[in-house]
């Protein structure tokens, strides 16, 4: 089975991705790449992930044509996290060792139970 997998080159990321196919690590697409795959298997299911993110799971098959974006959570995050320090600067409201647990806490809950990256299949690859 071929698959094509295209690594959307997207602002704010600068390396590429580690594509997981069936949980084990098999390829690395850089920025604005397009790589076709071959796996033995007649259908699996791929996942990006990266150093604080993931993608969500996608199950593909023979000929799929797979795009990498950034989800549409990726910017809601950043604008909450930026939020979220920017009130607690401004305002003074805590010391400083309650102001860097806090950040990591928050870091830790919108990177790890949001999905940053999302794969897509491709009707028209010509269209990407």
């Amino acid at each position: 089975m071929k698959i094509t997998v295209f690594a959307k080159d997207v602002p704010g990321v600068f390396t590429g991705y580690n594509i997981k196919i069936n949980d084990s690590r098999f390829i690395n697409v850089d920025l604005g790449e397009e790589k076709t795959v071959e796996i033995p298997a007649e259908t699996a299911k791929i996942r990006v992930k990266k150093l604080g993110g993931r993608s969500n799971q996608l199950r593909v098959e023979n000929g799929d044509y797979i795009k990498i974006s950034l989800s549409e959570w990726y910017i809601l995050k950043i604008m909450s996290y930026l939020l979220f320090t920017y009130v607690l600067i401004y305002f003074g409201l805590m010391g400083t060792g309650v102001y860097y647990t806090l950040n990591i806490i928050l870091l830790v809950i919108l990177f790890g139970y949001f999905d940053t990256f999302k794969l897509t299949k491709v009707k028209d690859p010509q269209l990407k």
